[in-house]
């Protein structure tokens, strides 16, 4: 399930990309809850969660920017950001133009 927090990067672009995003973080963890909060100027935190189960995804407005709507999700599976949310728990991920750093 999806939660538009108050989300909006102020651009229908880039909205769109955050919904790809999103849509593609549903489809990897769908028994999660996922929720989308405007959390600092440029980035865009994504929680994901479930049953004590939490992800943290900040990403920055830079990425939505520099990559295309056919780019997105080629984009997240080339950085691996899905089997990086696994691997390293609760740890906050940022993804960024150059990939997925730990924030």
């Amino acid at each position: 399930m999806y939660l538009f927090a108050g989300c909006s990067t102020g651009r229908q672009m880039s909205e769109e990309k955050l919904a790809q995003v999103v849509s593609y973080l549903e489809a990897e963890f769908p028994d999660h809850r996922i929720s989308c909060l405007n959390a600092y100027e440029g980035e865009t935190l994504i929680l994901i969660r479930a049953d004590g189960d939490v992800h943290n995804v900040r990403l920055q407005q830079s990425f939505l920017d520099r990559t295309t709507a056919d780019e997105v999700v080629d984009r997240l599976k080339e950085f691996r950001l899905t089997a990086t949310l696994r691997d390293i728990g609760d740890f906050q991920i940022a993804v960024t133009v150059s990939g997925c750093i730990f924030a």
